[in-house]
């Protein structure tokens, strides 16, 4: 946990999320530096249709998969700490609760995971 300031003359810091579905790959970026989003992709990404799957709405992005499964991320400046942070959404249709494992919950409906 970082609670200096990131944005000053001994260094910066830059904040990302990746997102991997099947081959596609999305890589979202923000630094402390420019404070513009940066959003790269394979051409894998583009055989799934970049206009229907990405949605940009200022530092909003959203993520809709052909499967069903949504993926919000909010960019946000804190003064708190001087930097910005990510807060991330996931939404999973209920035809694949159970199916999934790890750092953001099992999906299966309890919350104590």
């Amino acid at each position: 946990l970082l609670l200096g300031k990131c944005k000053n003359e001994n260094f910066s810091c830059v904040h990302g999320i990746s997102i991997k579905y099947f081959e596609s790959i999305i890589t979202l970026l923000i630094s402390s530096d420019l404070m513009i989003p940066s959003l790269n992709y394979n051409k894998e990404t583009l055989l799934l249709g970049k206009q229907d799957l990405i949605i940009n709405q200022g530092n909003n992005y959203y993520f809709n998969y052909p499967n069903g499964i949504k993926i919000s991320v909010e960019i946000n400046w804190s003064e708190l700490i001087n930097n910005y942070h990510m807060n991330i959404f996931i939404t999973s249709p209920s035809f694949l609760q159970n199916s999934f494992l790890g750092l953001c919950g099992n999906y299966d409906s309890i919350t104590s995971n």
